[in-house]
């Protein structure tokens, strides 16, 4: 059974707001998720409000990603913006018939 690495955000105790992506491999979901932050953080400078420095609580998680090694520090899992989302990307073990469709639809 391989394990495939899923990423995607979501609001806390929802479903995904996105389609979930799935990769072969933790460094790949982590330079995903990374790149993700660092997006979120570039959209959201223009329109943040006093109340909180949003883009550099994204762009600080995204470069604390690039300091972490991809084979041995596990799932990942963060909230944002006093709580309301949250960016992850965790294993899955999956039947190779799984595997290869949620690889699929990456392409």
């Amino acid at each position: 059974m391989p394990t495939i690495w899923t990423a995607g955000h979501n609001m806390p105790g929802y479903l995904p707001e996105g389609e979930v992506v799935a990769f072969e491999t933790r460094l790949e979901a982590l330079k995903y998720t990374a790149d993700e932050l660092r997006r979120v953080a570039d959209q959201v400078y223009d329109t943040q409000d006093d109340e909180g420095d949003w883009a550099a609580e994204y762009a600080d998680a995204a470069d604390a990603l690039d300091g972490r090694d991809a084979d041995t520090d596990g799932d990942w899992y963060d909230t944002f913006e006093d709580g309301r989302i949250a960016y992850w990307f965790m294993s899955i073990d999956m039947t190779d018939d799984e595997a290869r469709e949620a690889l699929e639809g990456e392409q």
